[in-house]
């Protein structure tokens, strides 16, 4: 791929971003889906992520089922397929850092055709494209954000983005005209409360609650955009949850575990 010229990102930022909107860091990919298993046609030898799927391997973060023949390895755990279908690199972190990385490895070009595919099907929600990116010149907040929603949707249909982009391409703009069903806030607020409660302890806050309503309408309406359906509000709220408060929910856990070793001690 042809060396990035454009001016690094964040030097330009014409569209004003409401952080609480997009967070930073969304929810990983263990903490939205169970692996399902596939089937690819090997495993990259070469490349930047070769070391790193190496080790999956014999860790077993991925898993190699007994079924694989020659030419066709059936798996499950965190690694993405690529264009030709091999096992490529493990799955996206779903943070700033990694969306910035994901959208230099573009060249401006492929980048602005990307962001104006992203934007006609809904991964932009109500905003635009960046004038950076039209510009050819960079990407901003804004861009980062559409651009963690794509990676997400490719960690769970376990495909890199490169992978990804014929789907992506072949679906057209949602009308302007057409009114998309999202789960109303009082549903989201309910889910959210079960979410919480088992996965940190406790009822969430407002804030909490807030951000889940974004997210999860945001979701169903880049879902429709694509043809496709949204996971289900429940799993939705689970993965909001679980990113909510990450020690907090670490500690929770570890909290549960003791008092069943308790309780098994006193039984």
């Amino acid at each position: 791929m042809a060396e990035d010229t454009t001016t690094p990102p964040n030097t330009t930022r014409e569209t004003p971003v409401d952080p609480s909107q997009f967070p930073s860091t969304l929810p990983t990919y263990e903490e939205a889906v169970n692996y399902p298993t596939r089937k690819a046609n090997g495993f990259r030898t070469t490349g930047t992520w070769a070391a790193r799927i190496k080790q999956d391997l014999d860790n077993k973060a991925i898993k190699v089922l007994p079924q694989s023949l020659p030419g066709a390895v059936f798996f499950n755990g965190p690694a993405l397929l690529d264009e030709e279908g091999y096992i490529a690199r493990p799955v996206y972190e779903l943070d700033t850092e990694s969306a910035n990385t994901e959208l230099m490895n573009l060249t401006a070009d492929e980048r602005l055709l990307f962001a104006q595919q992203l934007k006609r099907v809904g991964y932009y929600g109500s905003a635009d494209v960046s004038e950076s990116i039209i510009r050819k010149s960079g990407f901003n907040e804004t861009d980062m954000a559409a651009m963690l929603r794509f990676m997400r949707d490719s960690n769970v249909n376990q495909k890199t983005i490169r992978a990804m982009l014929p789907e992506l391409m072949k679906y057209s703009a949602v009308s302007s005209g057409t009114t998309v069903k999202v789960t109303p806030k009082e549903d989201i607020a309910y889910y959210m409360k079960q979410a919480s409660l088992s996965n940190l302890g406790r009822m969430p806050t407002k804030a909490e609650v807030d951000q889940a309503i974004k997210y999860i309408q945001n979701a169903e309406r880049a879902a429709s955009g694509r043809g496709t359906t949204a996971p289900s509000t429940s799993v939705l709220a689970q993965a909001q949850a679980q990113q909510a408060a990450p020690g907090e929910r670490a500690a929770y856990s570890v909290g549960q575990a003791i008092n069943l070793a308790f309780r098994a001690l006193a039984g």
